[in-house]
């Protein structure tokens, strides 16, 4: 599983030259996403054959990364500056910083990515 985040901004000082960034986190060699959905609903009756239901749905799930690409492009006055670095992430051991094709690496700690949501959920359902 793959994950990404994309982010774009725009710096606009009062004076002098704005800067517009995007930038792009691509979460690579991720661990097994383990998580839960719980879900809580009724179901009501409007006629014979008609009914209604309502639900509210829970999701939370996390994974653990163990290497990510970032990319960034910055252009500021017509200059673009290009930056790519990747961070390798590890639970124990020596943190370096070392040069693998030409990219800077970065090693850090290791930490959970979570991904939470809720929603709401309603219908009509017809029985024959």
């Amino acid at each position: 599983m793959d994950y990404k985040t994309t982010s774009n901004s725009l710096y606009a000082p009062t004076t002098g030259a704005s800067t517009t960034t995007s930038s792009e986190t691509n979460y690579r060699e991720n661990s097994l996403a383990i998580g839960y959905q719980a879900a809580l609903g009724i179901q009501f009756r409007l006629g014979e054959s008609l009914r209604g239901f309502a639900e509210i749905v829970a999701y939370n799930q996390s994974f653990r990364p163990k290497e990510s690409l970032y990319t960034s492009t910055s252009t500021k006055s017509g200059s673009t500056t290009k930056s790519t670095y990747i961070y390798q992430y590890k639970t124990e051991g020596e943190y370096t910083n070392t040069k693998q094709d030409g990219v800077d690496v970065y090693q850090s700690a290791s930490s959970n990515v979570v991904m939470n949501s809720v929603g709401v959920g309603a219908g009509i359902l017809f029985r024959f």
